[in-house]
């Protein structure tokens, strides 16, 4: 269980107002505006008056106002998450319970912050009063750090209608949410032009709470010289309050703004009473002032009467609630300045080393650095560092680490190679390998100079890991070599680990046998290691996956067990558990899985700041998608790796995604360039020496070639790739060559290499169990597996090989004699499209426009028996029986040409079956007909929707994807297809209906919104659609959208139907436009 952090709660509660603070009607009318708006941006610099505005204006016209004072040391996403719902929480006490038990209970990575922002979220729908206002002043200070960045985006964009977000800042934020209201003109802005005062207002100001009179000359002459900035207005009139005239002032200090701020704030200190300016120089130290820490600076034991007593005095100070007290930062930062110059050295650093005493007895290490820093006590800060930075790497503080180690002074650093060596970590771990060497070698002679072997050994790994982690192996072999000769035989621990790291670096080499060696030696020196990623690599990369999905999974399971317990870590490059099990996965045709841990290895590199693990990750999701036929999508993917790790300046790291796009681009027809692709990635992965990588590379262009029947051009990739994997022992990838060599072989009719690579196929699929190269469609092998049944018939039948009989029985096709050697794959939803395996059946090929509505007849009805009398009725019914006896023999002859061109002459169609004088489609032939497809998806999905509801999503959205336009679309005047037509658009917009709901169930309103808005482009009057759009356009707070959604339903209703909306859908509109909260609206329905 996590402990909570301290928080200051006067953070949590608005700033008292200044009794001297003008209430301006102008500013009334413009924030009582924040109920109209989602979100208003208060935006000027400082001393601009933005919080006292917010206070005088704001608080006084809202009953339910959550703030919070928001400061540069909260960076930390996790502290910034604890104030925002204890703000909330000020409002109504259950906002909020149950995210603050998730940050107890759950790991703190950033993986926790969106599930913990969305119980917020769903509370503050459910609890808090309409409207409600938070206010997040001096935003500006966190708004640069990503995670705190991205929690903001996802408050905002899905903030409650009744809940308005008011954000003072200093500048402009960038954050998604926000430029994307501004764009909409959902977005109040208040800047410096509506925060200035005006001439009439400067003038009743001075006179109403200053107690001033001043004639019209004298105030357009403080409005030329301050510009309405209230600050210096402030200062002006202590001024005039010491007896200054004007002129005074402007002859003594003619500039306006900062000059004028830093003379008048003299003039204010030089007048305040030793005892006064005492405290001013000793506290300014201090971001919040409470009585005891100013008590223990000063040596003093009544600090809050005189905190209390500078507030009245209307010092800049302000009261933050409970005794507690801050500077106005402007002034702060006069007396600090002022401070330096007045006090000792000495008295200056005491004070600095006190503060940072007292933070680090707190356990608050930012604040305590902080402090010695100001104090130039660098040592204490090098002693914070070196007793903290281990478990600073270990938990992922890498930007901590980082701005802490940059801060030191070159010469201390010298002193400390191990800070050195660490801020090379941190920037190996970001992915910035360049970076990394360049701390790698300034590490490297701190510890020359030291003598410490130890020390050099670390860097020396570290140098080899830069290789590692972009796969480069002869670079990182060289240092390895380096670290094992330093060591010696004095280290058995470091020796053991960088032991291991060579096996790695051989893995990656392909050089298995001597990683296996390298194993053993590490193994004699600490025997009782576990497994790691190395050994899954090992058998990866020999072939052996089972196992190593086996193992893969044993270790994903106890780095979840250890983040359960708090434990935090680094990126781990492409040795990422889910993305080694999503390429396995791949490899065996889980496409399912091998997607899933793509996506999860992309979280990972997004949430441990890793761009080259997320590089990675979108390798491996092309991959996936390839397994699922969605080549394009597959595509985006890879080149999306491609240009990644082009930006890190990692070149190895293109090889896997180029070699994707080998197979994408050759699968899709674009031979040429797919092997431009192989012979690029091939020329890369031979440049670093990795062997294995290169045999993949010539597997995949020698299966794009044989695939498209170019097997003289495939012959040599595919005996280089051979004998590459012979050599470095992947049985796996072996028997994936020889699968394609078989066919290959076969059709070139050379019957004695045929004979070889089939026989020593069935017996590596035997021994070794690689049934998936038959029955699944694997990332090497054909991406249909049709292709492989006449070799397996021909071993079989020629011979003599039970292996293949056996392989036959698993795919289905146990006694046949014959095949094509391809699956026909027909679309129907959209556009008609009949594919040969790879190659779709031109429109010339179907000869004539009657064989091809035969076989679309036939798709309709298929699994059923047509007699030949209901053929002619439905496709020739003016003409007599023997003419249409004729057109029939002529289209049926067309017909089983177009979808079987080789078929030997009067031989039957392996695809069509006939019964006497009936006919259909063989159903136990190799056919794939998308509408199937699409029906048993979206069934299934609408089934699991309510047990299931993730499982649903996925099915329907899959179900979705083959939903590209209505059954035959081009035949819309044919009677015998318009029921088909009519029944499966029923059950798309039920599915698209069904994942609408799923979707807002999720808080996903803008996907259901998406899916609401395809069901209305079919079909203008499903009138759920437009309930479930109110219900979106409410929760995204776009009142305009959930009256416009039912004024469009009120209005297709009526001209289509005749009809009005249903008692059910007027009465939520009505409690929509009331404000009624999301619970109560989401019940409804």
């Amino acid at each position: 269980m996590n402990s909570q952090p301290l928080m200051l709660t006067t953070k949590l509660v608005p700033p008292r107002v200044k009794i001297q603070c003008l209430r301006r009607k102008r500013l009334d009318e413009l924030l009582i505006q924040v109920a109209d708006y989602p979100v208003t941006l208060v935006q000027a610099d400082a001393g601009y008056g933005k919080s006292t505005a917010l206070v005088a204006h704001l608080c006084s016209q809202f009953d339910h106002i959550a703030w919070y004072s928001v400061e540069a040391g909260e960076r930390d996403a996790f502290l910034f998450l604890n104030y925002l719902i204890h703000a909330l929480k000020a409002i109504q006490p259950q906002i909020g319970e149950r995210s603050l038990r998730l940050l107890e209970d759950a790991e703190l990575s950033h993986a926790v912050l969106q599930p913990c922002l969305t119980l917020l979220i769903n509370d503050l729908a459910e609890f808090a009063p309409d409207p409600t206002v938070l206010v997040l002043d001096d935003l500006h200070t966190v708004a640069g750090v990503p995670e705190i960045a991205t929690v903001l985006d996802l408050l905002i964009r899905y903030l409650p209608a009744h809940l308005h977000l008011v954000i003072g800042s200093r500048r402009m934020l960038e954050i998604d949410a926000i430029k994307r209201l501004q764009a909409t003109y959902d977005l109040l802005l208040i800047g410096k032009k509506e925060l200035t005062f005006s001439t009439s207002e400067i003038a009743a100001l001075f006179e109403e709470e200053y107690g001033i009179v001043l004639d019209p000359e004298q105030v357009c002459e403080i409005q030329e010289q301050t510009e309405g900035w209230i600050i210096a207005l402030q200062m002006i009139w202590k001024g005039l309050e010491r007896g200054m005239g004007l002129p005074e002032l402007w002859q003594t200090q003619p500039e306006a703004g900062r000059a004028l701020l830093t003379y008048l704030a003299e003039e204010v200190f030089d007048r305040q009473p030793p005892e006064v300016q005492v405290f001013l120089e000793r506290t300014c130290i201090l971001q919040t002032m409470e009585p005891d820490v100013c008590n223990l600076l000063l040596g003093r034991v009544n600090s809050a009467e005189m905190l209390r007593q500078l507030e009245r005095s209307g010092l800049f100070v302000t009261e933050a609630g409970s005794g507690h007290y801050r500077y106005h930062r402007l002034f702060q930062k006069f007396l600090e300045t002022h401070a330096v110059k007045k006090l000792e050295r000495s008295e200056w650093t005491d004070l600095q080393e006190m503060a940072a005493a007292l933070y680090e007895g707190r356990g608050d290490l930012q604040m305590a650095m902080a402090h010695y820093s100001a104090a130039d006590k660098m040592q204490a800060v090098v002693r914070l560092l070196l007793m903290h930075g281990e478990e600073l790497l270990a938990n992922g503080r890498l930007e901590l680490m980082k701005g802490w180690i940059d801060k030191l002074p070159g010469a201390v650093l010298e002193q400390y190679p191990k800070l050195l060596f660490w801020r090379g970590e941190v920037d190996r771990a970001l992915s910035r390998f360049h970076e990394a060497e360049h701390w790698y070698t300034l590490a490297e002679g701190g510890y020359i100079q030291k003598g410490d072997a130890l020390g050099r050994s670390y860097v020396y790994r570290g140098q080899a890991q830069v290789f590692l982690d972009t796969i480069q192996p002869v670079k990182a072999n060289y240092w390895l070599q380096k670290a094992v000769q330093i060591l010696g035989d004095d280290y058995p621990a470091e020796t053991f680990q960088t032991l291991r790291l060579l096996a790695e670096n051989h893995t990656n080499s392909g050089q298995l046998r001597e990683a296996q060696e390298m194993i053993q030696r590490a193994d004699a020196l600490m025997p009782e290691q576990v497994r790691d990623e190395l050994d899954v690599r090992l058998h990866l990369r020999t072939g052996r996956l089972k196992s190593a999905r086996q193992m893969t999974l044993a270790i994903i399971e106890k780095e979840w067990r250890d983040a359960s317990n708090g434990q935090h870590r680094v990126a781990k490059s492409h040795r990422e558990m889910h993305l080694l099990l999503s390429l396995i996965d791949a490899f065996l045709g889980e496409a399912d899985s091998s997607r899933w841990h793509a996506e999860q290895g992309i979280a990972i590199g997004q949430k441990l700041q890793s761009p080259f693990v997320e590089a990675v990750g979108f390798m491996r999701l092309g991959h996936a998608m390839v397994l699922a036929g969605r080549l394009e999508e597959a595509q985006t993917c890879y080149h999306r790796s491609v240009r990644m790790s082009e930006e890190l300046c990692v070149e190895r790291g293109k090889v896997e995604g180029l070699m994707g796009l080998c197979i994408t681009t050759g699968l899709l027809g674009e031979l040429e360039l797919a092997e431009t692709y192989a012979r690029t990635g091939l020329e890369l992965a031979l440049h670093v020496h990795d062997l294995w990588c290169a045999n993949l590379l010539r597997l995949a262009q020698g299966s794009v070639l044989t695939a498209w029947g170019y097997c003289e051009e495939a012959l040599p990739w595919l005996l280089e790739a051979e004998a590459g994997f012979a050599a470095c022992g992947d049985q796996y990838c072996l028997a994936g060559v020889r699968l394609w060599l078989s066919m290959l072989y076969l059709r070139l009719e050379n019957k004695a290499e045929f004979r070889q690579q089939v026989t020593e196929l069935l017996h590596s699929v035997e021994t070794h169990g690689f049934y998936d190269l038959f029955i699944r469609r694997t990332l090497f092998g054909p991406s249909d597996l049709q292709m492989t049944v006449p070799f397996l018939i021909e071993a079989r039948d020629a011979l003599g090989l039970e292996g293949a009989e056996k392989v036959l029985r698993m795919m289905g096709c146990k006694g046949a004699e014959k095949h094509p050697g391809y699956t026909l794959r027909i679309s129907t939803l959209g556009k008609f499209v009949v594919v040969r395996g790879l190659e779709e059946v031109a429109r010339k090929e179907w000869k004539r426009e009657k064989s091809r509505q035969l076989f679309q007849l036939l798709v309709t009805r298929h699994g059923q028996l047509v007699q030949r009398d209901e053929l002619y009725e439905l496709l020739w019914p003016e003409m007599d029986e023997k003419t249409a006896n004729r057109d029939f023999k002529v289209a049926m002859n067309a017909l089983t040409h177009a979808i079987e061109p080789k078929r030997e002459a009067r031989s039957n169609c392996f695809f069509i079956e006939r019964l006497d004088t009936a006919y259909r489609l063989d159903p136990e032939a190799a056919v794939w007909i998308d509408a199937i497809e699409f029906e048993k998806l979206a069934e299934s999905g609408l089934q699991s929707a309510s047990v299931d509801p993730m499982r649903a999503v996925g099915q329907l959205e899959a179900a979705l994807l083959l939903y590209k336009g209505d059954f035959l679309q081009d035949q819309p005047y044919l009677e015998w297809c318009s029921a088909e037509r009519e029944r499966l658009r029923t059950m798309y917009l039920r599915a698209l209906e069904a994942l609408a709901r799923l979707y807002q169930e999720r808080g996903a309103y803008q996907d259901a919104t998406v899916c609401c808005e395809r069901i209305l482009q079919s079909d203008a009057s499903w009138e759920a659609a437009y309930q479930i759009l109110m219900i979106c356009y409410h929760q995204l707070g776009n009142r305009s959208m959930v009256i416009s959604s039912y004024k469009s339903c009120v209005t297709q209703l009526s001209d289509h139907l005749g009809l009005t909306p249903m008692a059910e859908t007027t009465k939520l509109y009505q409690r929509l436009v009331r404000g009624a909260g999301n619970s109560a609206v989401t019940s409804m329905l």
